[in-house]
């Protein structure tokens, strides 16, 4: 920064700038670290500072830094301004720094001297080659030596000579290197340069030659020259050979500069031409050329001449390409303009060829010696050639561009249903064709240069392109053309088509298409003329037409048809291609059109001849005409000759043909008569419309409004004819038409009437007083509920109905109610008819309700599948009867009910004829006539008296009914007989206390429980539901009951068996230890106390003296139990008051025996004698001997126990688990009881011992 900063003023920079930009403090602080070895600071021409690493290309100044890495304070600080920086390097060098150096090195040493000499040389010869070429200049530095002035003396300085001839290598290598730039140049002649670059070159190269040729003769290096001579440098000669060569290549540019400056003012006119005056401007250079040919010596070989000529080729080449641009040419603008150009191009470079061809024609006539025609016409067209071919590629593209970017003309004319699909095909060529242009207009080289060859497959790719687009294109055209809806559109399709080839594949598309068109134009020629042969015999069917006009203007429709068809085309021939066919359609044509023409002259003239001459006398006739002996409807009375006279008269007016003078008289009157007829035929219509829709009955009911119409009407009848007055006429049909409006208006009543009565009819006949839901399972319940709903529905809607028509009678009264006596009597009969049909509806709506409950019931036909209607639920009830519920009796009463119900509903419908009378005499006093009338009775007692509709359809159902009730009967009575017995009939708690007390055994348990389980089971399989007919039984509800009955048995055995067995387990569980006890209790003595004999310790001693009396009064104790229990269980009263007995005496003989004579340790007990040890002994042995003999019982209730167990497990019983280890635990006792029997021998063998 502190290096930088007084520097700065220098670029016009502040400090302040520099301190404000990061990047620039960057970068210095990295040249301040010797990261880089140069630092350049400029301004730009906004004054932003910059600092770069490398020298900028643009900068007004330059503040330089530069360092050598590694060395400390060596910064060399430099400016430069905008000018040439070498050249400002070089003046600063050679006239400040050099000649200072060379001041102060006069004091340095020798060597050092040489060196920076030679150094100096090298970069001041260097500076100054750069310097000059950059300005295009060759120029020969000639060193600062001191001495050069005696050349002697400079010769034997063998430092000074080596410097001097490095620099005469210099200038032989600078001499050499611009001799072969000039040997290169003209080898290189007329490739892309004008004459004008050729005459510049010249003169440039005199230029250069000549300064060099005056360098060669400087004072400088002639001295140098002379030193290095003096030294007898060996490269001398090379550069003095060199010299002569530039001497003479000075003087050959001086005189070919001589000649040439005759051809600048002709191609400065070339310049400044367009295309469009090549013409005239190149003949004088054409003699300019032969002027340079003839005396310039350079230029007199074919060769050269070639190369002269060929750049006036390039001169033609530049000035045509200057007036063309192609990026216009690529984006569609201008393309009239831009295909002009192109065209003047082509002219002008044929223009050239052409003044060429004669110029060598001149030459040859005035020096057959030097031919032109040797020269090689090839190379010096060969560039015109290639820009002429590239401007017909480009006239092509132009062409194209016309063909492929007019969709919109196409689009325009299409028709037909694939119009939309055309229109998307023409828009994909478009795509297709402008995804080719945007591919040119993106190419990177410029399409004139026809040096550049990828051009040519950049085209030919196109061309491929566009082939396949034409064909495209040909395609939609033929598409369009066969789906056009007619000849003109299909012509117009072509026709566009037409206007927009511009290539030989669109256009032969367009000739075939074209010629198609003129083989189905002839089709509609011979069409035409066999429509028009058929119409010489007999008119077609259609339109009603009279005979001569309606032929004349059939044929006139053939006639404009074809007229249409061939002016179009006529309209349309300027852009049209000529095919083969068009001279057979247009003979064709005329041929037709000639004979239309004459058929309908010749039929104008037959019926002109036929027109009576009194039509006056037609028009006395009366207007109109009423038929009295039928149903005295009225006829338009006019007369059929006059009214078909003048429709053809007014036809063939029409068609500017012939009218005879009778029926041209009439036709002024024509509008009027057809007012009139008009009017007429108004009136007939109102009348005939009136009497044609009332029927005999309704005829005489508007008899007064008949009489009140025809007293308008007959007038037409008897007094006006079609020659009355306007306005006799006019007044006429207004007051009939009036009259007849007002009488249709009380028509349409009395129709409305009639509809609204039949309508009525209609919904009371259609209504349903009973629902029946086909494929539903009605419960009584929900079936009484949807009958009472719909029921309520149906009269609602059947008394609105009713309400309505009683409203529209007692209104159309009004219209009646002044009326004739005999127009009331036909009242009264128009309402007992309407009272006759609603009874008939309503007997009719009751008979289809009760024959939906038949069909219900019986089916749609006899024989035909019933489905199930109702549905009953078979129940066990408390008294142990299967029966039905709701039972069939409420379920017969249900429907009958129903039925009667459907019948009676008819009761909100009162009577219509007194109804309805009652309402007419609301709005006045009746004739005596309706007053007199008796009222009928009401319609539910009609219909239920009517045996078709009600006593008919009851006798049904109640037969349909009846028909399943045996069957019922009959499943009821199945399944109590089958399951009474088993489950219900026998009562539970007697039969279990029966079965206890039989005592059974398990296996009976078993098969009574499995009975009762596969009784469930078959229960279970039982169908849950059977059909009887329409009726439904559903058992789900009886086979639930069943159920719970078979388990209720199961659970009874399954508890019995648990209870006996628990019972058992008990008494086997007290048993077994008391045996166990009495068998050890009287054993135990002999066998556990130790021998008298044996030494025991003190210790031991004392404690068994201490334990044995209570262990023999414990041992006796038990005994006593055992005993008691013993007798209590196996034996009588006696024996175990004698087994009770005998127990001390035992005790004491077993202690006798054992003990010895040692009375004190017995508890002070005296010892039993020989006779009471026998006693005790016999007594045990009976205990024994009883045990042994109920050893197998006693086996068998424990195993009869195990087994009740074992099958209450099985059957999946709650069993307790203290039970379940206790019959667990019957093995071990059993086990331990087992013991003890088998071992009582042994201790018995012990007593007697």
């Amino acid at each position: 920064m502190e290096l930088l900063t007084p520097w700065l003023p220098v670029i016009g920079v502040a400090a302040s700038d520099l301190a404000a930009n990061d990047a620039a403090l960057h970068k210095l602080e990295g040249f301040e670290r010797q990261d880089v070895p140069a630092l350049f600071c400029y301004a730009d021409a906004a004054g932003r500072f910059h600092i770069t690493l490398s020298m900028p290309s643009n900068f007004s100044s330059l503040l330089y830094l530069l360092q050598e890495p590694g060395k400390q304070g060596g910064v060399t600080v430099g400016h430069l301004d905008s000018r040439e920086p070498l050249q400002q390097l070089q003046q600063l060098v050679e006239g400040l720094h050099l000649p200072q150096v060379q001041a102060a090195g006069a004091a340095w040493p020798e060597q050092l001297q040489q060196d920076w000499a030679a150094q100096a040389n090298g970069f001041s010869s260097a500076l100054s080659e750069a310097v000059h070429a950059r300005q295009g200049h060759t120029v020969l530095h000639v060193p600062r030596e001191a001495g050069l002035h005696d050349p002697g003396a400079a010769a034997r300085q063998r430092e000074l000579v080596q410097r001097l001839e490095v620099q005469l290598l210099r200038w032989t290598q600078q001499v050499r290197g611009l001799l072969a730039r000039q040997r290169m140049r003209e080898q290189r002649t007329g490739h892309d340069e004008g004459p004008m670059d050729e005459v510049a070159a010249w003169r440039l190269r005199f230029c250069h030659l000549g300064s060099l040729r005056d360098q060669l003769q400087g004072a400088g290096l002639v001295a140098v020259l002379k030193v290095l001579e003096a030294a007898r440098s060996p490269h001398l000669a090379a550069f003095l050979s060199l010299r002569g060569s530039i001497a003479k290549e000075a003087e050959k540019a001086a005189s070919n500069l001589r000649v040439l400056a005759a051809l600048e003012e002709p191609c400065a006119q070339l310049a400044a031409a367009q295309p469009a005056q090549m013409a005239q401007v190149l003949p004088p250079v054409l003699h300019a050329c032969r002027m340079v040919w003839a005396l310039a010596p350079h230029y007199d070989t074919p060769q050269q001449l070639t190369g002269l000529l060929r750049q006036v080729s390039n001169a033609v080449v530049a000035r045509c390409r200057s007036t063309l641009d192609v990026s216009a040419i690529f984006s569609g603008q201008g393309l009239a303009g831009a295909e002009q150009h192109l065209e003047e191009c082509c002219c002008a470079a044929a223009a050239w060829q052409d003044l060429f061809a004669e110029a060598a024609q001149s030459v040859a006539a005035a020096l057959p010696q030097r031919l032109w025609a040797a020269l090689d016409t090839t190379a010096i067209f060969a560039h015109v050639d290639a820009f002429v071919q590239r401007c017909r590629d480009l006239q092509e593209l132009c062409a194209a561009q016309r063909q492929f970017t007019s969709g919109q003309q196409l689009a325009a004319v299409l028709s037909g249903s694939k119009a939309p699909e055309i229109a998307r095909a023409i828009a994909e060529v478009q795509e297709g064709f402008a995804q080719q242009m945007v591919r040119l207009q993106g190419l990177r080289y410029d399409v004139l240069d026809v040096a550049c060859s990828a051009w040519y497959q950049d085209m030919a790719g196109f061309r491929s392109a566009l082939r396949d687009l034409e064909q495209m294109l040909g395609n939609t055209l033929a598409t369009g053309v066969t789906h056009a809806s007619s000849l003109t559109a299909k012509l117009d399709v072509v026709e566009a088509f037409a206007r927009l080839a511009t290539r030989e594949g669109l256009r032969k598309a367009v000739e075939a298409r074209m010629s198609d068109w003129h083989q189905l134009f002839q089709a509609e020629l011979a069409a035409v003329k066999q429509a028009f042969e058929a119409a010489k015999a007999e008119l077609p069917a259609g339109v009603p037409r009279p005979q001569h006009a309606g032929r004349v203007l059939l044929l006139s429709g053939l006639l404009r048809r074809i007229e249409h068809t061939c002016d179009h085309l006529a309209g349309m021939a300027a852009h049209l291609p000529a095919v083969p066919g068009a001279t057979e359609s247009a003979a064709a044509y005329e041929a037709l059109h000639t004979g239309l023409q004459q058929s309908i002259n010749t039929i104008n003239m037959q019926w002109y001849a036929s027109v009576p001459s009194d039509l006056d006398s037609h028009t006395g006739r009366n207007l109109l005409q009423q038929d009295k002996a039928a149903t005295g409807l009225l006829h338009i009375n006019l007369s059929p000759q006059l009214h078909l006279v003048m429709e053809e008269s007014f036809l063939f007016e029409k068609q500017r043909l012939g009218v005879p003078a009778a029926a041209a008289n009439l036709l002024p009157e024509r509008q009027r008569l057809r007012v009139v007829w008009v009017g007429a035929c108004a009136v007939t219509r109102a009348y005939n419309s009136v009497l044609g829709s009332l029927t005999l009955e309704e005829r005489r009911l508007c008899k007064d409004r008949i009489r009140f119409m025809d007293r308008r009407v007959l007038p037409g009848v008897h007094k006006l004819t079609w020659a009355s007055p306007h306005h006799q006429t006019a007044f006429f049909q207004k007051d009939a038409l009036r009259c007849c409006k007002e009488v249709a208006v009380a028509v349409a009543e009395l129709k409305a009437a009639s509809s609204a009565v039949e309508a009525t009819c209609a919904l009371l006949r259609d209504a349903l007083l009973v629902r029946v839901e086909r494929k539903r399972l009605h419960d009584l319940a929900d079936f009484e509920r949807r009958q009472a709903a719909h029921q309520a529905a149906a009269c609602a809607r059947m008394g609105e109905a009713y309400c309505r028509l009683r409203v529209t009678l007692v209104s159309l009264y009004r219209r009646f109610a002044s009326d004739t006596e005999e127009v009331q009597r036909e009242w009264l009969a128009f309402l007992r008819r309407a009272d006759a049909q609603l009874l008939e509806a309503l007997t009719a709506c009751v008979r289809r309700s009760l024959q939906q409950v038949v069909r219900l019931l019986q089916g749609e036909h006899k024989g035909a599948e019933v489905p199930p209607a109702f549905v009953l639920s078979v129940i066990l009830d408390t008294n142990g009867r299967v029966e039905l519920k709701p039972s069939l009796q409420q379920l017969f009463d249900t429907v009958q009910n129903t039925c009667k119900a459907a019948v009676a509903a008819l009761e909100v419908l009162p009577r219509l004829l007194p109804d309805v009378l009652s309402g007419c005499a609301a709005a006045g006093p009746l004739p005596g006539c309706l007053r007199e009338t008796k009222a009928p009775p009401p319609y539910v007692e009609a219909v239920s008296q009517s045996e078709e509709a009600v006593t008919k359809q009851m006798a049904a159902i109640t037969r349909g009914m009846s028909g399943i009730v045996e069957r019922a009967q009959q499943l009821l009575t199945f399944h109590e007989g089958k399951y009474m017995v088993a489950l219900w009939q026998t009562e539970c708690t007697a039969y279990m206390r029966r079965y206890e007390r039989a005592n059974k055994p398990v296996s009976s348990f078993m098969a009574d429980i499995q009975k009762y389980l596969d009784l469930r089971e078959e229960v279970l399989s039982e169908d849950s539901a059977s059909t009887l007919r329409w009726l439904r039984l559903d058992c789900s509800t009886l086979k639930q009951q069943l159920v719970t009955l078979c388990d209720g048995w199961v659970a009874a055995f399954v508890a019995l068996l648990s209870n006996l067995a628990s019972r058992q387990l008990s008494t086997l569980s007290e048993e077994l230890p008391r045996h166990i006890a009495e068998l050890l209790g009287r054993s135990g003595q002999c066998t556990a106390p130790p021998k008298m004999g044996a030494a025991l310790p003190d210790s031991a001693s004392a404690r068994q003296d201490e334990e044995l009396p209570g262990q023999l009064e414990l041992q006796q104790s038990d005994l006593n139990a055992e005993g008691v229990e013993a007798g209590l269980e196996g034996g009588t009263e006696a024996e175990a008051e004698a087994e009770v007995e005998v127990a001390p005496m035992l005790a004491q003989a077993e202690g006798t025996t054992q003990l010895g004579s040692a009375p004190e340790q017995l508890g002070g007990q005296v010892p039993m004698t020989a006779e009471e040890r026998q006693a005790a002994a016999e007594r045990l042995e009976a205990l024994h001997g009883r045990l042994e003999g109920e050893r197998e019982v006693l086996e068998q209730r424990i195993a009869d126990c195990q087994e009740k167990y074992g099958a209450l497990v099985n059957l999946q019983a709650e069993v307790s688990d203290a039970d379940l280890e206790r019959i667990d635990h019957l093995s071990v006792l059993w086990d331990e009881f087992v013991a003890a029997m088998d071992g009582m021998p042994s201790r018995l063998r012990a007593i007697w011992t």
